[in-house]
């Protein structure tokens, strides 16, 4: 996917300068016009619903100088693949780019869509550009909204 060649208006966007992207959601059957299951959405992070559809934790790529005397990092997937996968699949594969200023790394996620659940494998590869004080893997963040309201 090139997000330059998705046949996108883009009259509409003159006079502005690198709008990039947020990233992408997934959707499974039957709920393709309702529900996304999994979401990379902004910096690095990426989540999945549960078994009621709801989102808990985001996760995200990784976290540099979250707690230094430092201003704290937020690495950025800047690119995404995709692996092609037949019409009854339940398993696919994204490789992501990640890159900041102190590391870059790539990413392989292999996303396994479950009746009841989504279960994410994740393999990186990092490498450092400079000296990192504070480097956290698998770092999770909580973003909840709940209540009656």
């Amino acid at each position: 996917f090139k997000y330059n060649d998705a046949g996108v208006d883009t009259r509409q966007l003159e006079g502005q300068s690198d709008l990039g992207f947020a990233g992408f959601r997934v959707f499974k059957a039957p709920e393709l016009a309702r529900r996304d299951i999994v979401a990379f959405l902004g910096a690095s992070y990426f989540r999945a619903v549960d078994s009621t559809y709801q989102y808990g934790l985001s996760a995200r790529g990784l976290a540099v100088d979250t707690f230094t005397d430092t201003p704290e990092e937020f690495p950025d997937f800047t690119s995404f693949w995709f692996e092609t996968v037949k019409g009854d699949a339940t398993v696919f594969t994204v490789y992501a780019l990640l890159d900041s200023p102190s590391i870059t790394g790539a990413y392989k996620f292999t996303i396994h869509c479950q009746d009841t659940q989504v279960i994410m494998d994740v393999e990186n590869h990092l490498y450092a550009r400079k000296d990192i004080k504070q480097l956290g893997i698998a770092p999770m963040t909580s973003m909840f909204s709940c209540g009656n309201n």
